[in-house]
């Protein structure tokens, strides 16, 4: 994912600074709890879910459709559930 925003023009690392340390840490912390208790894939880190985000938030700047933002949000949050523990 990361690689894909570099090859968009995103300057992915001044992004990343751009978000504040104590989002980064929370998110982090929950990341670490979800993990711990199955829910989340063991191997998805903070950075993983930051340049999705900022992939998604890119994708829905000036976009008229209403129901991207769920639809795309579902795929992310499904993506990071762990398969085993899904069922698939």
């Amino acid at each position: 994912m990361i690689a894909a925003l570099a090859r968009s023009g995103t300057d992915v690392h001044l992004q990343h600074a751009d978000i504040s340390l104590d989002f980064q840490n929370v998110l982090g912390q929950l990341l670490k709890r979800a993990q711990q208790a199955g829910s989340a894939r063991n191997d998805i880190q903070v950075t993983d879910i930051t340049a999705m985000l900022f992939g998604i938030m890119r994708t829905l700047e000036n976009n008229d459709d209403a129901g991207l933002s769920e639809r795309v949000l579902s795929v992310l949050c499904e993506g990071l559930r762990n398969r085993e523990v899904a069922g698939g």
